[in-house]
């Protein structure tokens, strides 16, 4: 009786451990297969969301090419009104700008008043109602969020362009990354993560300022460049890359920004209030009205 008992347990023990090594290599793909599908799902919305969107007005901005003589501004904007949406009021009014070689311009006002709507109408990227947008040459965008690719602190100021050491150092310099890159274990081959998870905004701010800066582009908008950053920081940037004597002194820049230390450095300024301009002229003029 003890043997046929033994038996029947051996007749179960084997079967089971064959069918739970054959399940063994199924159930070690599971939580990789449901992780992948999870971001299968998630990139499936966002291009969906992406392709549903309506297409931008082709016509909102004339593109040109880039040129060198004074009495042709690289931006030129004239009586623009832009809204976010067909059916709406005019987010921006009766906006009037024009910025040359070598010239800075400041935008200021509250916040929601359009400064980074401005921007924005400016790249093409708002419905215009009426007027005129002209952009002659390449333009480079610092957004006020910044935007990385997961993969490397030098892949995303590189961001495809060939590799000009002299030209990198300098704009690692420039933008005060020596020392953040020193710190980074792998320094600049350092995994910055989905979206830069891995940096603080202050440097996530930086390496999208850097990407600009390496793009060699003939005109800047740059959205608040200067606020992720402490004061010490925010002066190095504007002293070595936006400011009259940076990196970017020969180039048409036009910078969103609230600072007020930077704003006495600009050409123009310019004040909005509820999507209007209020207020232009130099930091004197306007502080006097």
């Amino acid at each position: 009786m003890m043997f046929d008992h033994c038996f029947h347990q051996f007749a179960l023990i084997f079967p089971a451990i064959s069918l739970f090594q054959l399940l063994e290599s199924p159930l070690g793909v599971l939580p990789i297969a449901i992780n992948e599908w999870v971001e299968a799902y998630v990139s499936a919305n966002r291009i969906g969301a992406f392709l549903a969107s309506k297409e931008l007005q082709q016509d909102a901005v004339i593109r040109s090419s880039y040129s060198t003589e004074e009495h042709v501004p690289p931006v030129e904007v004239l009586d623009a009104h832009f809204t976010w949406s067909s059916g709406t009021d005019s987010t921006l009014s009766g906006i009037s700008l024009s910025v040359s070689n070598g010239k800075l311009l400041a935008i200021v006002g509250r916040v929601g008043s359009g400064k980074s709507s401005l921007l924005s109408g400016i790249l093409g990227e708002m419905l215009k109602l009426s007027g005129t947008v002209q952009l002659r040459g390449n333009v480079a965008y610092t957004a006020q969020t910044p935007w990385l690719l997961s993969a490397t602190v030098k892949e995303n100021i590189l961001f495809g362009v060939e590799y000009d050491e002299e030209l990198y150092e300098t704009v690692i310099e420039a933008c005060a990354l020596v020392d953040d890159l020193a710190m980074l274990e792998d320094g600049d081959k350092t995994q910055v993560g989905e979206n830069g998870v891995a940096l603080s905004g202050g440097q996530k701010a930086r390496v999208s300022l850097a990407r600009a800066i390496y793009a060699r582009a003939d005109v800047y908008l740059l959205d608040d460049p200067l606020s992720s950053v402490d004061a010490h920081v925010a002066r190095h940037l504007f002293d070595k890359v936006i400011g009259p004597n940076g990196l970017l002194r020969g180039k048409a820049r036009i910078m969103c920004t609230n600072a007020v230390p930077f704003c006495q450095q600009v050409d123009e300024l310019i004040m909005l209030r509820d999507g209007r301009i209020v207020e232009r002229g130099t930091f004197q003029s306007v502080l006097a009205n």
